[in-house]
């Protein structure tokens, strides 16, 4: 019977013990997100504040590595600028010749028709030709 009433309060004591690990584990958790939420909501503070001062009690290494990361901050930021404008000038060159690629494309296209055509206009313009030169041999003739 002492054996029973000792698994019944070790049973019980791993029960408890495990519930409140499971408890452990959600607080833990909470804590853990919580931790993520402030963390972001600072780090959309600092970088929303671009004037953002650090504390007084900052090391002056810590200080010149932020004003380092700044200048290098700003010169990639110009290098994107200047990347993206040339970018911009490229697709304005390549829209430009495309137009004029279709351009000279429609051109070549009416000159083709046009070659085409013209064997069938030099018949009828000889045809008209002689047609005036069989009237005249025709009013020779009579």
């Amino acid at each position: 019977m002492i054996q029973l009433a000792s698994k019944n309060v070790s049973s019980a004591n791993i029960s408890s013990t495990q519930s409140e690990v499971v408890q452990l584990r959600e607080e833990l958790a909470m804590r853990d997100q919580l931790v993520q939420q402030l963390s972001q909501e600072l780090f959309r503070l600092v970088k929303g504040n671009q004037d953002f001062m650090p504390a007084p009690e900052v090391s002056e290494q810590h200080q010149q590595e932020v004003s380092s990361l700044r200048n290098q901050l700003q010169k990639l930021e110009e290098q994107v600028t200047f990347y993206q404008e040339q970018i911009e000038s490229r697709d304005e060159e390549a829209h430009q010749l495309r137009q004029t690629t279709q351009e000279l494309t429609d051109r070549t296209r009416m000159l083709e028709q046009v070659v085409q055509e013209l064997p069938r206009i030099y018949k009828e313009k000889f045809a008209e030709r002689m047609n005036a030169v069989k009237d005249r041999v025709a009013k020779i003739q009579q």
